[in-house]
């Protein structure tokens, strides 16, 4: 028997939870025009989570946050799966405080759930987390649901009243700045952060297209059909491979015995992030992700195959 997935447990509970609210979600969506990155606005969501549960009130919004991230990732119910090679290298690429926000708004699915794998956050294993963006008009929160398993979660938001990406980690990081476990949360975070700008902006590294479903016309007005199963989007897989090749040829490094000395040893650079401003007006930001740096190595690499469509 197939073990359902931590992420498919969690929105199955909201839907018991909020009862009738993915109808609902779907019905607001059909009567209203929304922002690309967003499926519905705050107050739409707000305003359907709160009619149908008794048990909130308008003063406890913070904890319908995880719920709209987890709701919403049940129309796509897209699972992003690592590579673990490439996991482990993403996950300790070199910090770049020049990111701008706005990256974060190219995920590409409205919410989305990253596996990761020993990772942690407030110091607790997560089995991965979702990612979602709150806000009306304009984007206000980077919400990320940290999955604990056993039905059980946490939530961090990021606000998005900064210029870029590490003034958003600044900012929620002065809350803890006197706190002992300081310097655990940054490290958390970082790796966090740094999983979701790859899925962001390194769509070419994964297998497949994920993308938001087309609304179509039907008697109710525009719907978005509601995927039934989760789907799992492979990640870095090209990557990976040639990480593992660069690191079984650093094992057999070869001597030269003409000049008594070894030839240069295959080694990995660690991965970075390269980013330009392109467009009229220098207006839309390119961020590549630079990956650990397969030095004196073969091109034997494999492809990741994408199907083109004709």
């Amino acid at each position: 028997m197939i073990k359902e997935h931590s992420a498919l447990k969690h929105f199955k509970l909201i839907t018991k939870k909020y009862r009738g609210c993915i109808e609902s979600m779907l019905e607001a969506r059909a009567n209203n025009k929304f922002e690309s990155w967003q499926f519905l606005s705050e107050t739409e969501i707000v305003d359907i989570l709160l009619s149908k549960s008794s048990g909130l009130s308008e003063d406890r919004y913070h904890e319908v946050f995880a719920d709209m991230a987890i709701a919403t990732w049940g129309i796509t119910k897209g699972i992003y799966r690592f590579d673990q090679d490439s996991f482990n290298a993403v996950i300790d690429t070199e910090q770049n405080d020049k990111i701008p926000k706005d990256i974060l708004l190219k995920s590409p699915e409205w919410s989305i759930y990253i596996e990761s794998p020993n990772l942690t956050l407030y110091e607790r294993e997560i089995k991965g987390f979702f990612v979602y963006i709150l806000g009306n008009e304009i984007p206000e929160y980077l919400i990320i649901v940290g999955d604990y398993g056993n039905n059980k979660c946490e939530i961090c938001t990021l606000s998005f009243a900064k210029d870029n990406v590490s003034e958003m980690l600044y900012d929620v990081l002065q809350k803890y700045r006197e706190h002992e476990k300081f310097t655990v949360l940054v490290s958390e975070l970082n790796k966090i952060v740094s999983l979701i700008i790859f899925i962001c902006t390194q769509q070419q590294e994964i297998n497949g297209t994920p993308k938001n479903p087309v609304a179509r016309k039907t008697k109710l007005g525009y719907r978005v059909d509601v995927r039934d199963t989760t789907q799992i989007w492979d990640v870095g897989q090209r990557i990976g491979a040639a990480i593992r090749l660069s690191e079984k040829q650093k094992k057999s490094h070869v001597v030269d015995h003409d000049i008594g000395r070894n030839m240069p040893r295959p080694h990995i650079r660690r991965a970075h992030w390269h980013g330009y401003w392109v467009g009229k007006g220098r207006s839309d930001y390119k961020l590549n992700w630079v990956a650990p740096a397969l030095v004196n190595i073969s091109d034997d690499i494999p492809a990741v195959i994408h199907k083109i469509k004709k």
